[in-house]
């Protein structure tokens, strides 16, 4: 983030609340971890978007490691997917962008452990808008076996509709 931009900073609800109205394109959520003998795994979760010149920051406190899953649920719940991952020191940044009209499932033959349920599976299912973004994503580790697709697809209330060269 440059150093030009304005940055307002809202509670957690409220930065959602923006986020549903302004409908940005890209959401941020920075995750920066420590290991605390007393307490187990603990996280500082920093979600962001731009709107314009303005960085637009939501407030949460440190929290244990399920506080991802919430966030990302209520991010799902408005229309985005995680567009991948990145990295500055001890941070992950998790990339999230609009759904678009168009998305599919992409399967591909692998030889891994599910990101999400930690199974060893020989296909891994990808929601993307074209299959170089879905190999893309497929690089990056985000994808998910089979039960856990199928998860998402129920928990988010997916309506599926048949491509038209399905007939």
């Amino acid at each position: 983030m440059g150093s030009q931009a304005e940055r307002r900073v809202l509670g957690f609800d409220e930065w959602f609340g923006e986020v549903e109205r302004r409908k940005p394109e890209k959401l941020f959520v920075k995750i920066k971890g420590v290991k605390d003998v007393m307490y187990g795994e603990v996280y500082n979760y920093e979600p962001w978007f731009m709107d314009g010149r303005t960085e637009v920051l939501g407030y949460l406190p440190t929290q244990s490691r399920p506080q991802m899953d919430m966030i990302h649920e209520r991010v799902s719940k408005l229309g985005y997917v995680i567009d991948g991952f990145g990295e500055y020191g001890n941070e992950v940044i998790v990339h999230y962008r609009r759904e678009h009209e168009g998305s599919r499932i992409y399967r591909f033959e692998v030889s891994d452990n599910c990101p999400r349920c930690g199974w060893r599976v020989t296909m891994a299912y990808v929601v993307a808008s074209s299959e170089d973004e879905a190999k893309t994503l497929l690089e990056n580790d985000v994808w998910l076996c089979g039960k856990c697709m199928a998860d998402l697809i129920v928990d988010d209330g997916f309506i599926l509709k048949r491509g038209d060269e399905h007939g």
